[in-house]
This record gives structure tokens, sequence and C-alpha cells, in this order.
């Protein structure tokens, strides 16, 4: 037998809550039609889907619900009447679903009636930008930012290691203390990118980084000096992500106007940033910029897609 301890389900009594459930509303309500225009279309093609909702009980009143269409990757609508239709685009391939939930419940929302598959036909607009480029920058960048704070200084070079969803840096320094031993510092960065869907047309490409650090002196330095060293391995630790805070505000700024530089106006003007996807591969990985282009059919590019909420982010569109 096994379970799952997740610790934003305990309380401070240690107490294990149960994980939230999803209402079954399939017994009060029924989806009578949901059809889309059409199931194969090019990227960012213009659609349309069409439902109708109905209460299974004579005592159920549609107003007291709350309707979303959705995509898979993103809520197209987040309060659809319980009949009705609604013009919109992918750029991939997804699903379509009918989603309900009692209003000011608070609960989650439940599926409703069987989604609807969607294929997309044809290549999306792509930008690359290589390993080779984004690694110059981001150690352009760390070697500017450490040499900026007194006491480190690099021991070895910074690794690169490059992953499906994020890109790590290795950043291995050494603390330099006047009459003290040297300690040696591990600082890893980790590098998100992503491109978000607003809902008042516009994209906006977000790059976080987060920054873990640990400290060590030789435990042979650490009897020699009576335990300080520990004790300043500790002081450190406690001040470097204040530290690191500011040097990471400030490298996801400059990342983000460097990038912002490939992703050309001239290339910008007729198109609209999609997605982000990191493809790492060896030395030769790449950033991979998916744009849809606009056209006749598609001269908005779905801009009743909505998603998640952002942190701060740029604006990559052209005005």
């Amino acid at each position: 037998m096994k379970i799952k301890l997740d610790p934003n389900l305990i309380r401070d009594d240690g107490v294990i809550l149960p994980p939230p459930t999803i209402p079954d509303l399939r017994e009060v309500l029924e989806v009578a039609e949901f059809e889309v225009s059409k199931s194969t279309v090019s990227p960012c093609e213009e659609i349309q889907a069409n439902w109708e909702i109905r209460a299974k009980q004579n005592n159920v009143n549609l107003s007291d619900f709350q309707f979303r269409l959705r995509v898979h990757y993103a809520n197209i609508n987040n309060d659809i009447p319980a009949r009705g239709s609604e013009d919109f685009s992918v750029f991939k391939d997804t699903s379509l679903s009918l989603l309900a939930r009692r209003l000011n419940s608070g609960n989650l929302w439940s599926p409703i009636g069987e989604p609807r598959q969607i294929a997309v036909e044809g290549e999306n607009q792509i930008r690359d930008i290589s390993q080779s480029v984004i690694d110059s920058l981001a150690f352009r960048q760390m070697n500017k930012e450490i040499n900026g704070i007194r006491y480190l200084r690099f021991r070895s070079d910074i690794e690169s290691t490059w992953h499906n969803n994020r890109i790590e840096y290795k950043l291995p320094l050494e603390i330099v203390i006047n009459n003290f031993f040297n300690g040696d510092l591990d600082i890893t960065l980790e590098l998100y990118i992503r491109a978000e869907l607003d809902d008042d047309n516009e994209t906006s490409l977000e790059v976080r980084i987060e920054s873990d650090e640990n400290a060590n002196f030789h435990w042979l330095e650490d009897i020699i000096s009576l335990g300080h060293s520990a004790t300043v391995a500790k002081t450190i630790e406690k001040l470097l992500p204040v530290i690191m805070g500011y040097v990471t505000r400030d490298a996801e700024r400059i990342f983000l106007q460097e990038i912002r530089k490939y992703l050309t106006k001239d290339y910008l003007d007729d198109r609209r940033l999609m997605e982000v996807r990191i493809t790492p591969s060896g030395n030769l990985g790449y950033i991979q910029f998916l744009f849809c282009l606009r056209s006749d059919a598609s001269p908005n590019f779905g801009t009743s897609i909505v998603s998640f909420d952002g942190t701060e982010a740029i604006n990559v569109e052209n005005r």
C-alpha cells in the first residue's frame, strides 16, 4: 500500500486533508448539442463552436450554474450561456470541452458531455534561437553580475544543462574572505521561458529565473576555525537569497530585452507568438518560438482565447 503525502494537504496539527473532489454534475445537466464547424483546421484558422446545455430535472435552474468553454491549453470563455456559439482558433491539436460549476460555490469545474477533438494540419511559423546563442548571453550576464559582488569569484566554468521545461546553470563559486579560509559556494539558476496568451488580443513573453544556493567550507577548516566557518556559511546562505533576488530580476530583464531583439519588428508585424518550447539536444539544443501568421481566415489570431494569470512579463507584439 502506498500513500502520497502532499505537504500542501497537511494542516498545522498534522492532520492530512483529502484532495479536493470534482463534483459530478451529470445527474443534473446534459449536453443536448456540442459541435464545431470544422474538426481539422489550419494553424490559427477561425472556427465556431455551438452548444446547448439542458437541465435533466425540473427542479434544476440553469441560472444557478456557470459554464466554461475550454481547449486543453487555455480557456476560450469562462462565462458562456447555456446555449450559444463562440468563434475561436487553435494552433495545435487539442480537445474542446464544456465545463460547469454551481455559482458562488467555489467548487472545481466539472466536465459535462464529451469533448470534441480538433486536429491541426500544417506548420506554424517558427523561429529558433540556438543553445550557443542563449548560453553565450547567459554566461556573459552571469559573469557580469558575479564580478560585481565582492568576496565572490568563479573557481571553474559555468555548466549548462538543458531540459524540456527549463535551462539549468550551475555556478561553481568561491568565497574569498581576507585572513580566513576560502569556501565553496554553489549556485544553481533555473531559467523558465513561456508565452502567455492574454484575453486582450496580446501575447506576453515571460522569463523567470529561480535560484538555489549552498555554501560549504571543508570540515577541517571548520575544526581549525573552531566552528566559525560553519557560522560564516550559514550567514552567507541567509543573505544570498536577498542578493540573488536582485541579481535574478536584473538578469530576467536583460534576457527579455535580448530575446526581443531576435524577435524582430519585421517578423512580428504580421505574426503572433503562440508558444515557446525548450528543446534539449546535447550541445545543439534550441528555443523554438511558434507563431501564427495573419491571414484572411485568422485576422485576429483567435483573440477569444485567454489563459492563466501571469506574472511580470513583456509584450512581444507590435501595435
